[in-house]
């Protein structure tokens, strides 16, 4: 099937098994516990799903960057993470940054994004100067 709309489809514990998938529509499908050995995934977008990264927020550090870290999807059946083009644990710059990951079949590879969300740091608060300790 080329060019198949699956978006948000629930596929939970589907048997996809050899499926030809080619450049499917898939965001926010569920795929819990579904199999997806030798599934020909070619050109998916499967971006919010449990096979990438979900979105990360954090706070920046004072030097106006922060290290963020996310856990490695799991493996479905018949599929493998392939890895992101930022690592786990690299620094990133107050902004957003969409991170790009792949996921392998054996018969393809398919892709998707997540967002990594650097906030600004806190702002130091201006001290305050006790009054007069010994009056006037």
């Amino acid at each position: 099937m080329y060019g198949v709309y699956l978006d948000s489809a629930n596929l939970t514990s589907a048997n996809l098994t050899n499926a030809k998938l080619t450049y499917p529509v898939m965001n926010s499908v569920n795929l819990t516990d579904a199999n997806l050995t030798g599934a020909d995934l070619t050109g998916a977008d499967v971006s919010d799903t449990l096979l990438i990264p979900s979105y990360q927020k954090v706070t920046a550090d004072l030097t106006g960057s922060a290290s963020v870290t996310w856990p490695t999807p799991p493996n479905l059946t018949g599929t493998t993470f392939g890895g992101c083009d930022r690592a786990s644990g690299s620094s990133f710059p107050v902004g957003w940054t969409t991170v790009r990951c792949t996921v392998n079949t054996s018969a393809s590879q398919a892709s998707g994004t997540f967002i990594v969300d650097v906030a600004e740091p806190a702002s130091n608060p201006e001290p305050t100067l006790p009054g007069n300790l010994f009056g006037s």
